[in-house]
């Protein structure tokens, strides 16, 4: 069965993960994540993970939506692999077509969590990522890429207002919020919970009804369980799936081999 080990870098954190094809299916083993200024400490992680390819060095193949943590890494990965590094959108294309202004300007990270949800509906769908900054992208019925939005995730929001105000805390988001705060940081954690799940409700509806009334929405990202929450009974048939961009990582380069 064919390995490679799936890796991506974001703006916060880097994760990975072996992914296997056997036939036509597709398994992804469990990820591993750390902060990405834990970089320069990750070789002796990256080195076991590799050891397990029954001791033949796998394939690495990378996505980034961060150049410095990208080169960064590459360099590690030089030092602990035999075989040469793969980037996704420069060393082969992401299998997926768009419609958008500027495909180029288009984030590795939204095509290829498209593409997997893609290939798990078979039809179109609405693809939400939960991350740093939040996106929420249509794909139609026949696997093009529309484009999207995309805005602040909730940790950067609470950022923003610290260093942004005067009096203004940076705030938990790990905690229950009602929806009316009786404190200042009550109410900066309810309008960032609640006011973002608000938000992607209705974003979600304007996706819908350019790609169809009942297309499943596939969700994705570390804040999905903060959000999960405040969003309204008839949004909790989300499908949640936390390693959305690795699967579509796997998919595009397993595919390229096909070719």
């Amino acid at each position: 069965m064919p390995s490679i080990l799936a890796v991506t870098l974001g703006n916060c954190n880097l994760k990975m993960a072996i992914a296997t094809r056997e036939a036509r299916a597709f398994y992804l083993g469990t990820p591993v994540q750390f902060p990405i200024e834990e970089i320069r400490e990750s070789r002796p992680k990256l080195a076991r993970i590799l050891s397990e390819g029954n001791g033949e060095a796998m394939p690495m193949v990378v996505a980034s939506v961060n150049p410095p943590a990208l080169d960064g890494f590459l360099r590690l990965a030089r030092q602990v692999s035999r075989r040469k590094v793969l980037v996704a959108g420069q060393d082969f294309l992401i299998p997926i077509r768009t419609k958008v202004h500027e495909p180029d300007g288009v984030g590795v990270d939204r095509l290829l969590a498209a593409l997997a949800a893609y290939r798990r509906a078979q039809k179109e769908c609405v693809v939400v990522d939960l991350g740093t900054a939040a996106t929420v992208n249509a794909v139609r019925r026949d696997g093009t890429f529309l484009g999207g939005v995309i805005f602040p995730g909730l940790r950067m929001m609470a950022r923003a207002l610290a260093q942004g105000t005067a009096q203004l805390a940076e705030v938990s988001l790990d905690e229950a919020a009602g929806s009316i705060g009786k404190t200042t940081q009550e109410a900066i954690r309810a309008g960032i919970l609640h006011g973002t799940s608000a938000a992607i409700e209705g974003l979600i509806r304007d996706a819908r009804w350019i790609v169809g009334s009942r297309a499943p929405v596939f969700v994705t990202g570390g804040d999905v369980m903060n959000i999960f929450p405040y969003v309204t009974d008839r949004f909790r048939n989300w499908c949640r799936y936390p390693d959305l961009v690795l699967e579509g990582l796997g998919i595009a380069y397993f595919e390229r081999q096909d070719q």
